[in-house]
């Protein structure tokens, strides 16, 4: 029995979700070895259940906060970690889960304060200098459909056109990937807000302002500069689309956005997501497999449709 109401899409646990580190061990091991076979429903009602019969276990609770974590629900992962600290879980033992929950939900103001954070100077000075912001996107309407294009790069699963202070940027958008990921020579563009390590280093993270993807506008950006084929390219997660329920139709080249998150509405055949090893993973026959795997080339001849409420890819 699956609590939807929790459950919405990086997480940082292995698939195979790695081992849930719960104080006596067992009953969090032997879930995860459920949701590793695909007894998804199963594990996951082993992980409430625990934190029903020990609610002040922080164990139990940081466990259910490490797979919902990697369902995409990542504000409710956060307030599970939270209260596994305040229960006796040890601070170190979920720092970095707690640390992408915060900054996966746009919560820059705990994720700077955040004591023994993972991290370093560059990433912890732009929370600090994203903290008092937040992280808008902007739709003038409850829906907008803008135009993408296949893409000939391995793994990848379509690109759209962004704006970027004036400059039109193709980017990729990869299931491996997390945020948006822009070249390094664009760490100095006036539209950025960059943040080295040290004076002798480049910037390897910064803030975009302001991001246009077609009808929606993206303001406060966190990126990632990396060396990519030049300025004119960037790489974009789902994580960035997950909110707004996208809709993607390779064939007919329309990508859907909606305001308020619901794909309550669309009908087709529905399957699980979980973001775990570096990837987004589909529950396909049993199994677990990669989004940028096998999955990649069906998917463009289909029209499918990302769900934030229940974790779940729609295949119409």
């Amino acid at each position: 029995m699956r609590t939807r109401r929790l459950l919405a899409f990086v997480a940082s646990a292995s698939l195979v979700l790695a081992p849930f580190r719960d104080a006596s061990g067992q009953r969090a091991q032997r879930a995860d070895s459920l949701v590793r076979a695909g007894a998804l429903d199963l594990g996951e009602w082993m992980l409430y259940q625990a934190v029903s019969a020990r609610p002040r276990d922080g164990a139990a609770r940081a466990a259910l906060g490490r797979y919902l974590l990697g369902r995409g629900a990542p504000r409710v992962a956060a307030v599970l970690f939270e209260e596994a600290v305040r229960f006796g879980a040890q601070p170190l033992s979920v720092v970095d889960d707690l640390a992408q929950a915060y900054e996966w939900s746009g919560d820059f103001a705990p994720l700077a304060a955040l004591a023994s954070s993972p991290l370093d100077t560059a990433e912890r000075m732009r929370a600090w200098y994203l903290a008092p912001r937040t992280a808008v996107t902007w739709l003038s309407d409850e829906r907008a459909t803008l135009g993408l294009s296949p893409t000939v790069e391995v793994g990848s699963l379509f690109e759209v056109k962004i704006v970027l202070g004036g400059r039109t940027i193709t980017a990729v958008v990869d299931p491996r990937e997390r945020g948006l990921t822009l070249d390094a020579s664009l760490a100095s563009d006036a539209a950025v807000r960059s943040f080295p390590r040290s004076k002798k280093e480049p910037a390897a993270v910064g803030v975009a302002s302001v991001v246009g993807v077609g009808e929606a506008t993206l303001r406060d950006v966190p990126v990632r500069f990396a060396l990519l084929r030049d300025a004119g390219r960037a790489l974009i997660g789902l994580d960035v689309l997950w909110r707004l329920a996208p809709s993607v139709d390779v064939a007919a080249g329309t990508l859907l956005l909606r305001r308020s998150g619901d794909a309550r509405g669309v009908i087709g055949r529905r399957y699980p997501l979980l973001w775990a090893n570096g990837s987004v993973h589909v529950l396909l026959q049993g199994r677990w497999t990669p989004l940028a795997g096998e999955l990649a080339a069906p998917l463009r001849a289909r029209r499918w449709t990302l769900d934030p409420r229940l974790g779940e890819l729609i295949v119409e």
